[in-house]
């Protein structure tokens, strides 16, 4: 069956995190996420690899690994309604101005997380390093858009590390290979070694192996579009559904981005998103189990889940 969990959280606490900015006064409350701990693993020399050390998020459940990542989204979206609240009377691309002028950062929750965490290698640092050079670009090729290489959303890279690694529950999860999710159990060093290097772990006892896709179902799909829709100004539309062992999440995603100069930023417009969800049996095919339609409200933003 394909479906959606959604956890939360038993233990919360909020801390008053504040923006650098004078003028936005954008201040904005995180509501503490489960517990989390920097876990490392010394990785043998062979192959590619010349040692050094795998590092990760470490959570203690799946619960709250989930309810990190819904807390996170949930900080982002009360950090831009503040934002945009102070301004509602200003024009999409006034808007734009301002948040340049008053430096306003619609990502400050989840800097603020890493930063909290001592966690510098995530896979978000890694996306964003890319993003910028994406938009740096003229002509905004979408094939090379970075969020082509994996599924997962800002508040859920910034849980896992660059190589897509996260441990929870004692288990070591690399949702980094386009073919396979890996389940690492035991001998983390050697085990995280040989996933990262693509060797044959088929009779491995220490990593388990979930397929992404099969014949009949696929679990990790993304279908997009754009469409110039005026002058320096682009929109993309995009569907997508990602399997982890514990978590499935299907999502329907608006992006605006507007040109200054000669290069493009992520742009501040009225966007709204609707998804509808036909669920099936465990086998992939026959009739809908069930059918489900989620919308959101219309909000003033670059981006819209």
């Amino acid at each position: 069956m394909i479906t959606t969990l959604s956890l939360t959280s038993c233990s919360k606490e909020d801390i008053e995190l504040t923006n650098e900015s004078q003028n936005t006064e954008a201040a904005f409350t995180l509501e503490q996420v489960p517990e989390t701990n920097i876990i490392s693993f010394d990785l043998p020399a062979r192959g590619r690899s010349q040692g050094g050390n795998a590092t990760m998020l470490s959570f203690a459940s799946i619960e709250d690994f989930v309810a990190a990542a819904e807390e996170l989204e949930v900080a982002i979206e009360a950090h831009e309604d503040k934002f945009v609240a102070q301004y509602d009377h200003l024009t999409d691309d006034e808007l734009d101005d301002m948040e340049e002028s008053t430096q306003f950062d619609s990502r400050a929750p989840l800097r603020q997380f890493q930063q909290t965490r001592s966690f510098s290698n995530s896979l978000f640092n890694s996306y964003e390093t890319k993003e910028t050079i994406w938009l740096d670009d003229e002509i905004l090729d979408e094939n090379k858009d970075p969020s082509l290489d994996n599924l997962f959303e800002e508040e859920e890279m910034v849980l896992l590390n660059q190589d897509q690694e996260v441990m929870i529950d004692g288990k070591v999860f690399n949702f980094g290979h386009p073919q396979l999710n890996y389940e690492i159990i035991g001998n983390f060093g050697e085990s995280i070694l040989k996933v990262r290097n693509d060797e044959d772990v088929s009779n491995d006892p220490n990593i388990i192996t979930t397929s992404k896709a099969s014949s009949s179902c696929t679990s990790w799909k993304r279908s997009w579009d754009r469409d110039n829709y005026a002058h320096n100004k682009r929109v993309k539309r995009s569907v997508s559904i990602r399997s982890l062992p514990f978590w499935t999440k299907s999502k329907s995603k608006v992006e605006s981005f507007r040109k200054r100069g000669n290069r493009w930023k992520r742009h501040r417009t009225r966007l709204g998103v609707g998804l509808q969800k036909n669920l099936k049996g465990s086998a992939c095919f026959g009739a809908t189990v069930r059918q489900g339609y989620k919308s959101k409200e219309r909000k003033e933003r670059k981006e819209r889940l």
